[in-house]
């Protein structure tokens, strides 16, 4: 189910998001990455010369009005995050 307001995307963050996104990290951490990206679709990718990556999948996201509460989770996390462009987030640990 979707996340539609700040509590179910708490939940989501909790039970969906976060230890997908820290064994995703760890992994491109692993491989010399600093960054990557989350789009509208779920997918998260990495860029370089020539293209986009797909690293991962999150499945459905929250809608885009709900992404400042997930924003400032990384942060707290201790992860910089930005929404970019009104359709990904930006997130990177270095």
């Amino acid at each position: 189910m979707k996340p539609n307001d700040e509590e179910s995307v708490e939940k989501w963050y909790n039970i969906v998001f976060i230890n997908a996104l820290t064994t995703l990290i760890d992994d491109l951490n692993a491989n010399g990455e600093v960054c990557f990206y989350i789009g509208q679709d779920g997918k998260a990718y990495t860029e370089n010369d020539n293209g986009n990556i797909v690293v991962s999948d999150f499945g459905e996201m929250p809608d885009i009005s709900l992404w400042t509460h997930i924003i400032e989770r990384l942060g707290d996390a201790g992860l910089f995050a930005e929404v970019q462009n009104e359709n990904r987030i930006f997130i990177s640990w270095a």
